[in-house]
């Protein structure tokens, strides 16, 4: 992924990799703000979080039609989550993990928010609790 701001417009564009006939392809992201980066991808979607602290802010993007679906912010406050992204034939589920923005001196709770999404556009987010503190200075 590239940020190219020149104009004063920022375009992000990515390359894609066709095994099959060993060449790259670069597409462009028109529609993706500035503050936002890819986190993951699966099943050629490509999943983008906002750069900021604080709640987080969720991007699905499908590159080959050009589409961009925006997700509620999370819950809870993070700073750097892990983001796990999986495609189905029925469904989309993201899980935001880890990093909450409790403490910048390091003492993180870990929680999880879930993002399903099924083939009937039926959509549900899931807030996991999880107290354990793993790191202390």
């Amino acid at each position: 992924m590239k940020n190219s701001s020149d104009s004063g417009v920022c375009s992000v564009e990515g390359y894609l990799f066709d095994p099959d006939n060993l060449c790259w392809y670069r597409l462009s992201f028109a529609l993706i703000p500035q503050g936002f980066s890819p986190v993951s991808s699966s099943g050629g979607l490509i999943c983008f979080v906002s750069d900021e602290s604080g709640s987080k802010n969720i991007l699905l993007c499908n590159p080959l039609v050009g589409s961009i679906i925006p997700l509620p912010p999370t819950l809870r406050l993070r700073l750097f989550p892990s983001i796990g992204l999986t495609i189905t034939n029925t469904s989309i589920d993201i899980a935001v993990a880890g990093d909450d923005l409790i403490s910048p001196y390091a003492v993180k709770n870990l929680t999880t928010e879930s993002f399903h999404i099924d083939g009937n556009g039926f959509y549900s987010m899931v807030y996991n609790f999880n107290t354990s503190k793993i790191m202390q200075f």
